[in-house]
């Protein structure tokens, strides 16, 4: 499911392009795939092989294209024997992918989002089908442990983001109209309401807050700071597609603010880690990690009040000089390298006898 330029699709590019390098043949197959999904329009430059269905750009005709996924693709499939099914999903669909996996191949399923809860639990005639399991760090694979009937591989391995080649900041003077940055989906569940309740009563002087998202929420949000007055303040962009796109947007940005209600490990802020752009985040899913050992960020409980102090406590910090970009990029290298995780997930994907780990 291609929902467009967030995340995981970004992930899900340079893992391509990684595997591809490695000398690895990749098809990616999706019943589900937006237009402007990024790795949907670079697919022949990497290269890999993508197959999807005549109806796979219209979510409304989504049981259509599950219909035709099972029925014209064995076809497309026929004559090709795969070594690995690295899937999102597990559902009876996985057990139709994993026909075309030889019997030595391995079948291994992504879980992204919230540490699994205890009490909750896979189909266990699904679970059958799977060899490994990937989760994004290892407060997850522990969680996974706990649900897991059965003993298989569990890997740990954060996803990769556009931090391939992010320039060294430049400097930490602050703009003189701070700049406060927001990076992902325009939907409630991103906190994006929560900010514009924040907004008026935040303490910080001359500042705007940008966002650069994607999502149906987009003009909801735009008529609501239409009707709030804080047009003059706020503005809404498309969301950025390239690694280019978004080094020109940190690069313009004081302080990224991602107040989300529900979260694994977030891409965006590792990518704001990987520019030196330090950012305020509510401690949701494992995103208290990226603040052990790290002084140039803050994670605070999902609350408006926690948010507003800390948010107002950065600002103050970095106007201050108190807070260092080449120290933030210099974490982010040490424990999320780009380099690092493209050579984790190869081994991962392509060396099982070399398993990896993420930090």
């Amino acid at each position: 499911m291609l929902f467009g330029p967030g995340g995981g699709a970004t992930h899900l590019w340079y893992l391509c392009t990684a595997l591809v390098k490695a000398g690895a043949d990749v098809t990616l197959v999706c019943r589900y795939a937006h237009a402007e999904t990024p790795l949907v329009k670079a697919h022949k430059e990497i290269p890999i092989r993508l197959i999807t269905t005549p109806f796979a750009r219209n979510r409304r005709l989504y049981r259509l294209s599950t219909i035709w996924a099972l029925l014209v693709w064995p076809f497309l499939f026929r004559g090709r024997s795969y070594d690995l099914l690295y899937t999102w999903e597990i559902s009876t669909f996985t057990r139709f992918l994993s026909l075309f996996v030889r019997r030595q191949g391995r079948v291994l399923l992504q879980r992204t989002g919230e540490p699994l809860d205890d009490d909750a639990c896979f189909d266990p005639s699904l679970e059958k089908l799977l060899d490994g399991l990937v989760v994004e760090t290892r407060p997850h694979a522990e969680a996974a442990r706990r649900v897991l009937t059965r003993n298989i591989s569990i890997l740990a391995l954060p996803h990769m983001g556009h931090c391939v080649s992010a320039p060294a900041r430049n400097g930490n003077r602050p703009n003189e109209v701070f700049q406060i940055t927001f990076l992902g989906r325009y939907h409630r569940d991103k906190g994006i309401y929560r900010l514009l309740d924040i907004w008026p009563k935040l303490n910080v002087g001359k500042a705007e807050l940008k966002f650069y998202a994607w999502g149906a929420e987009q003009e909801q949000l735009r008529s609501l700071i239409h009707e709030l007055g804080f047009a003059g303040q706020i503005q809404l962009h498309d969301a950025y597609s390239t690694a280019g796109e978004l080094t020109e947007i940190l690069a313009k940005t004081d302080l990224v603010v991602l107040p989300s209600e529900t979260e694994g490990l977030p891409v965006v802020l590792l990518e704001a880690m990987a520019h030196g752009v330090p950012f305020v985040a509510t401690d949701v899913g494992t995103v208290r990690l990226l603040a052990e050992d790290n002084p140039d960020v803050r994670v605070v409980p999902l609350d408006n009040q926690a948010l507003k102090q800390a948010i107002e406590e950065m600002v103050s910090a970095i106007r201050l000089g108190t807070v260092k970009s080449d120290r933030l990029q210099t974490y982010y290298r040490t424990r999320y390298g780009h380099d690092q995780l493209c050579r984790q997930w190869t081994d991962a994907l392509l060396n099982p006898e070399q398993p990896s780990s993420g930090k």
